[in-house]
């Protein structure tokens, strides 16, 4: 099911998913074709590192070590001494310095060399890496490994290399081990069922966080729901499982929205199509004991679930409270899968207020 998303509506995803997506898209997304997601990393790198060079690369305050014809920012007087520096008239220093040669530069330029030498590369896109790479001179390129993304803070001057870095981590992330011809092969991520179910959570709950509020809602969030029960002792609190909503939004309708990323929404027995009852007994949960807090009384509850295949959407009055269970078409046209999120959160006949 996954494999058939479109490559454009895979960008979309992950625009939204890193929370990165801005009016000026980097690249024009009606470009965008195959199923080759290599190539549609090594694409928006390309574009947005040719953004970032425009726009001046980062730089940070390095430090740097050199030996003197006198004394600049600390000096090294230990080091200065050994070397018999000071008999020439010389002293080792130490200063901070801004430079590009930065974590994050270095990452880039060790991202954009290892697509370069993916297996599936494209021409054309191998061609646009080697001209970005040129642009780099003087940045050294990074061993990567995964604790070097986790070091890399962003702050106001350097909050546009954002989704460089994420695609940089996607990328390596499906790095596949090496097979020592100096060909990289990477995994379609795809076809990471535990990986495309996060990116899918964080897009709706970004989607929502970013259009919900023209239709008045004042608070998109996923908090935890706690129990209507109660114990004689603390032992049979603390077995309890604990209800992590997804997305809870808090407006004209307050909605619990649990994402469920599957290849097929509907289970099958007995020729008969039917919805997952664990899904069904969770989301009844949530709506159920979050309906007895003040002000959400008419909490509704909905399964949004992703398809490609067929679309439906189903709704029952269970208990006072609305449930319901639908699914989003990834392969539609991006503005109908728009419309479609919108349809689920928007008072009757006010889908329209979203785009004026």
């Amino acid at each position: 099911m996954i494999s058939r998303i479109p490559i454009r509506n895979i960008y979309y995803l992950l625009c939204y998913a890193w929370n990165r997506l801005e009016e000026d898209e980097p690249v024009d997304v009606n470009t965008l074709d195959g199923a080759d997601t290599v190539n549609l990393l090594a694409q928006l790198l390309v574009a947005l590192t040719h953004n970032a060079v425009r726009r001046g690369l980062n730089r940070d305050y390095l430090t740097r070590h050199e030996e003197l014809a006198g004394v600049r920012g600390r000096l090294l007087v230990a080091e200065s001494s050994r070397k018999l520096l000071f008999n020439h008239g010389r002293a080792a220093c130490a200063f901070d310095e801004l430079d590009h040669n930065n974590l994050p530069n270095r990452i880039l330029k060790a991202s954009l060399e290892t697509l370069h030498d993916a297996e599936t590369i494209t021409g054309e896109n191998k061609i646009g890496i080697a001209t970005v790479v040129r642009e780099l001179n003087g940045i050294d390129a990074a061993d990567l490994r995964p604790a070097l993304f986790r070091r890399v803070r962003l702050h106001r001057s350097n909050s546009h290399y954002g989704m460089l870095l994420s695609i940089c981590e996607l990328a390596y992330d499906c790095l596949l081990p090496e097979r020592g011809d100096g060909v990289h092969r990477f995994r379609n991520f795809v076809e990471d069922h535990a990986l495309m179910a996060a990116i899918y959570e964080e897009f709706v709950r970004n989607f929502y966080s970013a259009h919900a509020p023209r239709y008045g809602y004042a608070k998109v969030s996923a908090p935890v729901i706690n129990w209507v029960a109660t114990s004689s002792d603390d032992p049979s609190a603390d077995v309890l499982p604990r209800m992590e909503t997804d997305i809870v939004l808090d407006g004209p309708r307050k909605i619990i929205i649990d994402c469920k990323f599957y290849h097929e929404a509907l289970l099958t027995r007995f020729d008969q199509k039917r919805l997952n009852p664990g899904n069904l007994y969770q989301i009844y949960a949530y709506v159920k004991n979050q309906s007895v807090v003040p002000g959400w009384e008419d909490v509704e509850g909905l399964l949004l679930y992703p398809t490609v295949q067929a679309d439906f959407a189903v709704g029952y009055d269970m208990g006072g409270n609305r449930v319901r269970a639908a699914t989003v078409d990834l392969a539609q046209p991006w503005p109908q899968i728009r419309n479609r999120l919108l349809e689920h959160i928007a008072p009757a006949g006010d889908l329209r207020r979203a785009y004026h």
